[in-house]
């Protein structure tokens, strides 16, 4: 899943390179919309999908996210974020093997636990539109955010014979977890209406959330780690 980042760059790189330009300026799409069909564009509503890969599990998984906010003006923006991560884990054992008449095997695999993350920051977002070339409908942005992340681990286990009971008693990390989080971005918007972007961006995530222990101790979990979203922008709602 890592090499997702590669291919990532691939398609970033060709969606700068064959985007022809357009005679709709950033600034001019700023000062034409101010009093558009769905209101002021000062506001803005962005929903976006991606992928985010943090230091404390194998692999990455799916991330979901909105943010609405106001354009301070043509290149400053300001808004409120929250975003959905969500991965899960499970340990399968073969039960049955089973070949058919054809010779086709197939393995019937029981589940004996599942393990899941939940991560949901909420965070306060700035972002910094780059005008390079009015002409093009290409922006380059880059922005900081920051904020509070929660988070939480839970175990389901089987109920049968089939689990050690051991198991199931040794999830010491299971519960929820809080922190601070703070996240730089950047990429690039595309002009697809006097409206609407599609946006590009990567990003690195820094967030360390925790849980009280026993004893005054505290346990980490490290969300660290970078990801990349695709984002529809819709200026005025």
């Amino acid at each position: 899943m890592r090499q997702s980042y590669k291919i990532l760059i691939v398609i970033f790189t060709l969606f700068l390179t064959t985007i022809t330009a357009s005679p709709i300026a950033a600034s001019e799409l700023y000062k034409s919309s101010q009093f558009g069909f769905m209101g002021s564009s000062n506001s803005y509503t962005e929903i976006k999908v991606g992928y985010f890969d943090p230091k404390a599990v194998k692999e990455g998984s799916l991330l979901l996210g909105v943010c609405t906010g106001k354009k301070v003006d043509e290149s400053v923006s300001f808004g409120l974020e929250v975003d959905f991560w969500r991965k899960v884990f499970e340990q399968k054992i073969p039960v049955d093997v089973v070949t058919d008449t054809n010779g086709v095997e197939t393995t019937l695999m029981q589940v004996q636990y599942r393990h899941t993350v939940y991560y949901i920051p909420i965070l306060a977002t700035l972002k910094f539109d780059v005008p390079v070339n009015p002409s093009s409908p290409i922006t380059p942005f880059a922005g900081v955010s920051a904020g509070y992340a929660f988070a939480h681990i839970g175990y389901k286990f089987a109920n049968d014979d089939s689990v050690d009971q051991n198991d199931v008693k040794s999830t010491p990390n299971k519960g929820f977890y809080g922190g601070w989080n703070w996240r730089v971005f950047g990429g690039a918007a595309y002009t697809l209406g006097s409206n609407s972007k599609l946006n590009l961006a990567v990003m690195y995530n820094g967030a360390k959330v925790s849980k009280s222990e026993k004893g005054g101790l505290e346990r980490e979990l490290d969300l660290k780690g970078f990801g990349f979203y695709a984002s529809i922008s819709l200026i005025g709602m």
